[in-house]
């Protein structure tokens, strides 16, 4: 199993990083992307999600500080709803599970 795990420098994608590397599967395969390599706030990361065809993508990419959020809405919009929208199509082309 090919897993994507999006946001992975953060909390819950560090742990979920140490998670799957404890399991140690023997078929299973983890790609990590963070910013800024990877923009979520960019449609185009649809396509590079659908390219890379992982069978899970897990989403643990967020903007959690409320006020910096409040303070720059257009871009928490961009991380919160623009981007999971983002991932849903690239995994609905190459028909990835999105968590």
């Amino acid at each position: 199993m090919h897993v994507l795990i999006v946001g992975g420098r953060g909390q819950l994608g560090s742990a979920m990083q140490a998670e799957l590397a404890q399991q140690k599967q023997p078929d299973s395969h983890v790609t990590v992307w963070n910013r800024p390599e990877h923009d979520l706030s960019d449609p185009r990361i649809a396509d590079q999600l659908a390219n890379l065809r992982p069978d899970l993508v897990i989403n643990a990419a967020a903007w959690t500080n409320v006020d910096s959020a409040e303070a720059h809405p257009n871009a928490a919009n961009a991380a919160n709803a623009l981007g999971p929208l983002y991932l849903a199509q690239g995994c609905a082309q190459c028909g990835a599970t999105l968590v």
